[in-house]
């Protein structure tokens, strides 16, 4: 038996296992002997307690799916006659992980699924199950690895270029990355099932068109992660606005890179708070030291009116704004570094989200 098979029978196993775990479970039967169809990798049998049995025609993988990968599983559901005839069983599929963006599509088709994480789908007449876990390293790996770095100018320039057909190499050139990067990173688009793409060659053009689902994995991979640190100080004498002003003229005067986000730069796109009490603002390493002594900024504890952190991601600075006299952060990054900000941080940040980036 192939380490492939193998790891697919110890799924079904655990499949097997968390079955029985569930309430109200009359009998269980297994037929692991099905062979040379898809859906045929395992029949399971349940007989609920006053309730009629559940057939279910598994189909194991011993990999990580991704919208991309079952999308043809489920093309392949909805033209097979065995889930077409009156009482069909029910298609459910298992796999070591499966993406977020992959349950929803198997969920809108009425297709169950198992993951090793302990995620459970079951959406059976009088049996409806369903059991949401977190999901397992692999996803989460490879979403941290797709919001850092070089992929994540990528994946910046993307979302400022939403619905928009683009080339490789003009992405490359707006992300200010190789093009070789470029195409990494467009690979992992083209496994979450966020772009479309025409043509092929060096022709060959993709549009985002699910740019919300591309941020909102953004921002689970920012809430998950490390929280970016931005040191506390106070300017005596100084209205955010003013003191924004000044970060953006010291910074272009020293010629530092800098940029205003969060709430003032949320401000300045979109307004709705009436005031503001703090500035927040993104600087390249070694920055930071020069700007604190040209503003006499204090460290302090509490009372701040001035945060900065230093980065390393050229992501934080690309598509950067000037308006009013201020150099802000982009809309994205203005937004993202609002999801975790308190007060009244979230509500600007829905804001910014609905009204400057429309999806």
């Amino acid at each position: 038996m192939s380490v492939e098979k193998s790891l697919e029978k110890q799924q079904i196993q655990l499949l097997v296992e968390a079955l029985r775990a569930l309430p109200g479970i009359k009998e269980l039967q297994v037929d692991e002997t099905q062979k040379g169809r898809i859906w045929t990798d395992a029949k399971i049998t349940i007989k609920p307690v006053g309730g009629k049995s559940v057939v279910l025609m598994v189909e194991a993988k011993s990999r990580s799916l991704f919208p991309r990968d079952v999308r043809d599983m489920i093309w392949t559901v909805n033209g097979d006659k065995r889930f077409q005839v009156t009482n069909p069983p029910l298609a459910l599929l298992e796999a070591y992980s499966l993406s977020q963006g992959a349950k929803e599509m198997l969920h809108q088709n009425n297709i169950g699924y198992f993951d090793s994480g302990g995620s459970l789908f079951i959406p059976a007449p009088g049996f409806y199950v369903l059991v949401d876990k977190p999901e397992p390293k692999p996803i989460e790996k490879k979403n941290r690895a797709m919001f850092r770095g070089k992929r994540a100018q990528v994946m910046h320039a993307m979302l400022q270029r939403h619905h928009q057909w683009v080339s490789l190499k003009d992405i490359a050139e707006e992300a200010n990355v190789a093009p070789a990067t470029a195409s990494d990173a467009m690979s992992m688009l083209d496994l979450f099932d966020w772009v479309s793409a025409q043509g092929n060659g060096p022709s060959k053009e993709r549009c985002l068109n699910k740019p919300g689902a591309m941020l909102d994995a953004w921002v689970a991979q920012v809430k998950t992660g490390r929280p970016p640190v931005f040191r506390r100080y106070y300017v005596p004498r100084a209205e955010s606005e003013a003191l924004a002003r000044k970060v953006s003229t010291i910074s272009k005067d020293l010629q530092l890179k800098c940029v205003v986000t969060g709430e003032v730069a949320a401000q300045h796109y979109t307004p709705h708070l009436s005031s503001i009490s703090t500035v927040r603002c993104r600087v390249e390493v070694g920055a930071r030291d020069k700007l604190v002594e040209v503003l006499s900024a204090e460290p302090v504890d509490d009372g701040a009116n001035l945060l900065i952190l230093e980065s390393r991601e050229e992501a934080d600075f690309l598509f950067s704004q000037k308006r009013d006299g201020l150099k802000l952060a982009s809309p994205v990054i203005a937004y993202l570094d609002l999801i975790r900000a308190p007060g009244r941080a979230a509500e600007l940040a829905d804001h910014l989200r609905k009204e400057a980036l429309g999806y």
